[in-house]
C-alpha cells in the first residue's frame, strides 16, 4: 500500500506581532510511515508471559487512549497469539516454537486530518519460546566483541533457556587458620529465564584436611593450605554446581591497612552517569547520575524515572547487564542503616551508596523486580 505523507498540527501561519513584524510559527513534524514505530521491538516472547507493545511516533510514546489517533492491533494468527485493543499480546497453549506478526495500525482522528483515509502501519514478527528477548537483548547477545554469542546461540535460549548457573557471592580468597569470627558463604540460583530463584544448596570442599563448609555455608578452616568451595543443586533431575571459589588457608591473619582519611570536598562531583533502558518485556525511562558530595557517593534517578509501575524493585550496582549475581544492591524497597531512603517505581529519589561499595569497580547499574523474579533494565555508566 502506498502511504501518505500525514501532516499533523496546523499549517504555517503569519502572525502580526506588536510591532508589524511577521511570526513564523513552526508546524509539528509530519507523520510518515518512519514516523510511527513500536517503543520496544521483540524477538521473542516467553508462552507464559504478556507483552504490551506501545507506540512511539515522531519520538513521543503514545498509547491505546490517545484520542489523537485511533490505533488497532491485529495478530495474523489467533491461534498463536492474541492482542487486545491496547496491545496486549498473550501467547496460546500449545505455540511454543512458532512464529506470528503483530500489526499496529494507526490513523490520526484530529479533526485537521480528517482526510486521511490510509493508515499507517507497524509490524513485528516473534517467536513464542521459552523466555522474552527484545531485539536490542538480541543485538548485544550476537555482538561478537561482546561475548562471542551467535544466532544459533540465541535461537537455543529462545527454545531453551539460558543455562542455569549457580553463582558463589562473596569475593575474598584468603582467610585465617585461626579464623574466630564466624565466615558464611551464600549462593544465588539463576533459572531458565535467567531470573533469581530460592533453591536448596549444598557445599564441598576440594580438601577438608585443609577447609570444610557445612550445610549452611559455615566455613572452618583446618589447616594452613588451598582449597576449592563449591556450591551444587538439583535442578529439573541435574546436577549443577558453581564454578570453584578458591580459598587460602593462612598461618596469619592478613591484616589489610585502612586507607588514609582525607578531608571531605565540600563541592558536588558528577562521577558517572547514563539512560535507563529496557532489558526485559517492560518499559523502563529515565536516567541516573552518581556523584560524590562530602566525601560520599550518591546515585540519584531522574525525574522522569519509571518503570511501569512494577513493585519490590531493587538496585544494584553490576559489571553485568542482565545478572544481578554477586551484584551489591544500593536501593531496596525497604530502608535500613545503610539505605535510608525506600527504592519506588517512579519520579525523581537519591540514595547514599553504602561506603563499602566502590562505584567506580562498576560498569553498570541494574534494576531487578524482587516480587516477580525478573530483571526489569540496565544503564551503562558512563564516565
Amino acid at each position: 500500500m502506498k502511504l501518505k505523507t500525514i501532516i499533523y498540527g496546523l499549517t504555517t501561519v503569519l502572525l502580526a506581532s506588536c510591532v508589524g513584524e511577521d511570526i513564523e510559527i513552526i508546524p509539528n513534524p509530519a507523520i510518515t510511515a518512519n514516523s510511527v514505530r513500536f517503543e520496544r521491538r521483540l524477538t521473542s516472547i516467553a508462552i507464559d508471559e504478556n507483552f504490551k507493545f506501545d507506540l512511539n511516533i515522531n519520538g513521543q510514546k503514545i498509547d491505546s487512549n490517545d484520542e489523537r489517533f485511533s490505533t488497532n492491533f491485529s495478530s495474523n494468527d489467533e491461534t498463536i497469539a492474541t492482542v487486545d485493543d491496547s496491545g496486549t499480546v498473550t501467547p496460546l497453549e500449545g505455540s511454543q516454537g512458532k512464529e506470528v506478526i503483530i500489526t499496529a495500525s494507526l490513523i490520526p482522528t484530529d479533526l485537521e486530518l480528517n482526510e486521511i483515509t490510509e493508515s499507517i502501519t507497524e509490524k513485528d514478527t516473534l517467536i513464542i519460546g521459552l523466555v522474552t528477548i527484545s531485539e536490542n537483548e538480541a543485538n548485544l547477545f550476537t555482538d561478537t566483541n561482546n561475548n562471542g554469542s551467535t544466532v544459533d546461540e540465541i535461537t537455543s535460549i529462545i527454545e531453551n533457556g539460558y543455562i542455569p548457573k549457580i553463582t558463589i557471592n562473596e569475593n575474598f580468597t584468603e582467610i585465617d587458620v585461626n579464623q574466630e569470627e564466624e565466615i558464611n558463604l551464600t549462593a544465588t540460583f539463576q533459572n531458565r529465564k535467567n531470573e533469581v530463584e530460592e533453591i536448596e544448596f549444598s557445599w564441598s570442599s576440594s580438601d577438608e584436611n585443609i577447609l570444610t563448609i557445612d550445610a549452611n555455608g559455615k566455613l572452618s578452616p583446618i589447616s594452613k593450605g588451598t582449597a576449592s568451595i563449591s556450591a551444587i543443586a538439583e535442578f529439573e533431575g541435574e546436577t549443577i554446581s558453581s564454578e570453584e571459589k578458591t580459598i587460602i588457608v593462612s598461618e596469619e591473619t592478613v591484616i589489610i591497612e585502612p586507607e588514609p582519611i582525607t578531608e571531605p570536598e565540600d563541592t558536588v562531583q558528577i562521577v558517572g552517569s547514563g539512560n535507563l533502558q529496557s532489558n526485559s518485556s517492560y518499559t523502563v525511562d529515565g536516567s541516573f547520575e552518581i556523584f560524590t558530595e562530602n566525601g560520599k557517593n550518591f546515585i540519584s534517578l531522574s525525574e522522569d524515572f519509571s518503570a511501569q509501575g512494577l513493585p519490590d524493585l531493587v538496585l544494584y550496582l553490576s559489571n553485568s547487564t542482565t545478572s544481578n549475581a554477586g551484584a551489591p544492591i544500593v536501593a531496596s524497597p525497604e530502608t535500613t542503616t545503610d539505605r535510608p531512603v525506600a527504592l519506588s517505581g517512579s519520579g525523581a529519589q537519591t540514595f547514599e551508596i553504602p561506603a563499602t561499595i566502590n562505584p567506580d569497580e562498576f560498569q553498570n547499574v541494574l534494576l531487578f523486580c524482587r516480587r516477580f523474579r525478573v530483571r526489569v533494565g540496565f544503564g551503562v555508566i558512563n564516565r
